[in-house]
């Protein structure tokens, strides 16, 4: 049973559900694939993995962005339940994956929506009350009043701190159960100690509380993290995405006849007919008739391809004219455009070395804190001596080393580069790919859409007799097609007779696939298409000069009453400025290779035009994301461009996956950058943004343990009162915005 069409809702809550169900056959092992609650932090999870392999799972990979894992193992399917049991233990509730996860993602939305709006309010609240307090602290405040204000704040500051604050302390105790203290710990105890600090200052009536400092920690940290997990929602849910372009009928050939039934009905060894318009539902076999079919989203081809009996067929490919019955064999799931959408979604666990930083220095940084505070609490009460109690003392050192300015120094530079990037007419939709965008050494460029239009056009016109009234007939009868060469011959026609003529009307026009089209055009008959199948029709060429070489144009002869009048030849052709933008990316230092679908001989002229000495052809989808591999295996950092469904396997395989405004949907789902101007100069601005940002994260960490550096030894010393220890911390997370604000310039 395949584990996307369980409930997954039922299995989270029945008790003893058969776990066995939700594995499915992988090779000679299993697979299965569940939705992880509550999230995985991304500081833990190497540890996380480790743990499943200590178990005998043979590979264990989880998609940060999705919280998706999937696992694979050798024995049997019941082991799936003893991994199940693991992950429990370490307090997580490991669901089947769901059909559609944007009904599960969506409660996680309203939930994180509902802790932020309350961390805002509360932190609002607060800080309006605390103003009242710190006026009163130098100008001088009746202790009633005083009490009341601090009173007000406690009672304000609970729900913000259990509710709010509720990511942090599961975080934090999952890595504690998993031997880690990292960022979630830190804040945890800063939390922890200087709420405890207040309450008691609150109950004894003497002191000053820190209430707002709390508060306001806890909102800006859900700020960024609230940030991420809609920044994952975006993401969708790339294999229903995908599947889509099956379509959502499809005729299946049954005793009585055809019978219209879902593309979900359709099995393996099931009959199904495809007319002109309509998507392939399957990967299968034709067993009759013949069919110009359109591969584009898998190959990447411009031109539709001749299908006939015996050739191979791929599910969510159309059929542009002719009917096909196609003998299904992968459905589903199965399809090649299912295991596109697969290979996308495991490609892009991502693992961003900067954000990450913060956590690991966080984890040290916090022990270190926590001792030193430990310490200089020990050391007064041994020594004494200082002018505050010890304790007091101590909660300086913890509140005037609150992580909060840690915490915000990569999102903060972070968000300021996709900023800068945005106003460069690059939209980032990963921040890991504005992490490795600097260190890019080689570009990959899709051909079809990326390079080149998409839409063949006429680049000659030869006549072979008086008058170019023969071009009009043609025209008039590729207007009764709708194949894509038909848009280029009717401009072709259109540019040359001026817009004041009229077409000429076309009767009894017959469509051969892949060979060309006849018919008759005001009584005269009229063929256009291939050299050969004009032969073949009975039309002497024996006086014509052979046409052109295969050297990426498509030709077509047109003849007029049994004799040929003129040649055509077509060719994708570049997107205007294309020359000067691959010359900016040779200049920045940039290998350049061409990966394609289509021909060698068309991919061969382009790169030779263009001067891409590194170029491969007819790739399927995952040849490309091999190419990458293989490419990244010699120490390369990979930048990949592209804007098909061909494309996705290579644009999650590479290091900067990047398309363009004009893709189709699932390659923008699957890409970490979207240039918008066209073309894939926007790389160069990229990589400098980069380079940018990835300093700036930098410095702000530096900035936030520079500040500490200073601050800790005086908090240490007895010299800094809790008060100036929470306005130093304001003043240090202030240093960090107004650094990071830098990177907009």
């Amino acid at each position: 049973m395949d584990a996307h069409h369980m409930d997954s809702a039922a299995a989270s809550t029945a008790p003893g559900m058969p776990w066995h169900l939700y594995a499915v056959r992988h090779g000679e092992g299993w697979q299965a694939m569940l939705s992880m609650e509550p999230p995985v932090a991304a500081g833990n999870l190497q540890t996380f993995e480790r743990g499943l392999l200590s178990l005998g799972v043979d590979q264990a990979r989880l998609n940060l962005r999705r919280q998706e894992l999937r696992i694979v193992w050798r024995g049997t399917a019941a082991d799936l339940s003893r991994f199940v049991a693991r992950l429990e233990d370490d307090g997580y509730a490991p669901r089947p994956l769901m059909p559609d996860p944007q009904r599960g993602r969506s409660t996680q939305r309203q939930w994180a929506l509902a802790r932020l709006g309350l961390a805002g309010f509360v932190a609002g609240n607060v800080m309006m009350f605390s103003v009242g307090l710190y006026a009163g602290h130098f100008y001088g405040i009746e202790p009633e009043f005083k009490h009341l204000l601090q009173w007000i704040s406690g009672v304000l500051a609970v729900p913000a701190v259990v509710f709010g604050g509720w990511p942090f302390w599961h975080g934090a105790w999952r890595g504690l159960a998993q031997g880690r203290f990292g960022m979630d710990g830190l804040v945890s105890a800063a939390i922890l100690i200087v709420m405890t600090y207040s309450t008691i200052v609150l109950l004894s009536g003497q002191g000053e509380t820190y209430f707002d400092s709390v508060t306001m920690f806890i909102f800006f940290l859900l700020i960024g993290r609230s940030a991420t997990l809609f920044s994952s929602e975006r993401t969708g849910h790339l294999v229903g995405r995908l599947m889509r372009f099956m379509g959502q009928h499809a005729l299946r050939l049954e005793a009585g006849g055809p019978v219209a039934v879902s593309v979900e009905a359709i099995q393996p060894g099931d009959t199904v007919i495809v007319s002109a318009g309509m998507a392939i539902p399957a990967d299968g076999q034709v067993i009759a008739g013949e069919a110009a079919v359109d591969e584009q989203t898998m190959s990447g081809e411009s031109e539709p391809r001749p299908r006939g009996t015996g050739d191979r067929v791929l599910a969510g490919t159309v059929v542009r004219r002719g009917t096909l019955t196609v003998l299904a064999e992968c459905t589903g799931t199965e399809t090649m455009l299912a295991k596109v959408a697969r290979y996308a979604t495991d490609a892009l666990a991502e693992r961003g070395p900067i954000q990450t930083l913060a956590d690991r220095v966080a984890g040290y940084f916090g022990i270190g804190v926590l001792s030193v505070a430990a310490f200089t609490v020990a050391g007064w009460s041994v020594w004494g001596g200082a002018a505050a109690a010890p304790w007091v003392i101590g909660i300086s050192v913890v509140v005037i080393a609150c992580p909060c300015a840690l915490g915000l120094a990569t999102p903060l530079a972070l968000l300021s580069g996709a900023g800068r990037a945005g106003q460069a007419g690059v939209l980032i939709r990963r921040s890991g790919a504005l992490e490795r965008a600097a260190q890019v050494t080689d570009v990959v460029l899709d051909k079809t859409g990326t390079l080149t239009t998409g839409q063949p056009s006429v680049l000659a016109v030869h006549a072979l007799a008086d008058g170019d009234g023969w071009l009009g007939d043609a025209a008039a009868l590729e207007a009764q097609t709708r194949h894509p060469l038909a848009h280029g011959v009717l401009a072709c026609w259109r540019q040359r007779s001026g817009t004041g003529q009229a077409l000429p009307t076309a009767d009894n026009v017959l469509v051969e696939g892949g060979a060309g089209v006849s018919g008759t055009v005001e009584g005269r008959p009229v063929v256009v298409g291939r050299r050969s199948w004009l032969e073949a029709a009975g039309i002497d060429m024996s006086g014509v000069a052979a046409g052109l070489p295969d050297d990426g144009y498509t030709e077509l002869w047109v003849a007029v009453a049994g004799r040929p009048r003129g040649r055509l030849a077509l060719a994708d052709p570049l997107r205007p400025g294309m020359h000067q933008l691959i010359a900016d990316l040779r200049g920045a230092g940039l290998r350049l290779h061409l990966l394609s679908g289509d021909r060698p001989a068309v991919v061969e002229a382009i790169a030779t035009e263009l001067g891409i000495a590194q170029w491969r052809a007819g790739l399927l989808p995952e040849e490309k994301a091999h190419s990458i591999r293989e490419l990244q295996a010699q120490g390369a950092v990979v930048a990949m461009v592209g804007d098909g469904i061909n494309d996705a396997p290579a644009l999650a395989q590479a290091d900067v996956g990047c398309t363009v405004a004009r893709a189709n949907d699932f390659s923008l789902q699957v890409a970490d950058v979207i240039l918008v101007r066209d073309g894939p100069g926007g790389l160069v601005a990229l990589r400098a943004i980069s380079d940018t940002t990835r300093r700036l994260v930098r410095d702000n960490i530096l900035i936030s343990l520079a500040f500490n550096a200073v601050a800790i030894p005086l908090a240490v010393a007895g010299h800094v009162i809790p008060l100036a220890a929470a306005v130093t911390m304001s003043a240090s997370s202030l240093a960090v915005v107004l650094h990071a604000l830098r990177g907009r310039r």
